[in-house]
Formats: structure tokens, sequence, C-alpha cells
């Protein structure tokens, strides 16, 4: 799963995926590192995340059953995390 391949590259979960949306973060980052990792991946051209605050933390959003997400497009985006 997508919480799995994340978690694997040193990912923090905001709270368990019982939805199709999943909050992450770098484990140990700040708000600047989230923010950061947004525009690395936006730059990349890999896909851009919103980034709520929960909890007082920034996290980057996934919408896993986005009509525009496909096991490629994860793939890419814990490829370039």
């Amino acid at each position: 799963t997508f919480v799995a391949l994340v978690q694997a590259k040193g990912m923090s979960i905001a709270a368990p995926a019982t939805t199709n949306i999943v909050c992450w973060r770098p484990q140990g980052g700040d708000d600047a590192a989230v923010m950061a990792l947004q525009q690395h991946l936006r730059d990349a051209g890999v896909a851009f995340f919103s980034t709520p605050t929960w909890r007082g933390q920034r996290w980057l959003r996934t919408v896993i059953l986005n009509p525009f997400v496909d096991e490629a497009r994860l793939q890419a985006i814990v490829a370039a995390l």
C-alpha cells in the first residue's frame, strides 16, 4: 500500500488510513521540511500535494482514489522521496 511505501522511506503517517486520504510527512521533520518536500515533488513534476495543518503541524495530503492517481504515479512519488 501507499502507506507502507512512504513509511519505508522514513515518513510518518498522521493517522491510520481509514478512507482514501493519507496525510504524511518526513519523520522528525518540521513544517519547513514538509514544505521543501512539497516543492521538490512539484518541481520534479511528480505531483502536487496540499499541506493541511493537523494538530499544529503541516502534512502532505494524498487522495488515493483521485482519478488521476494510479499505481505508476504512486511509485513515482515514492521514488522521488
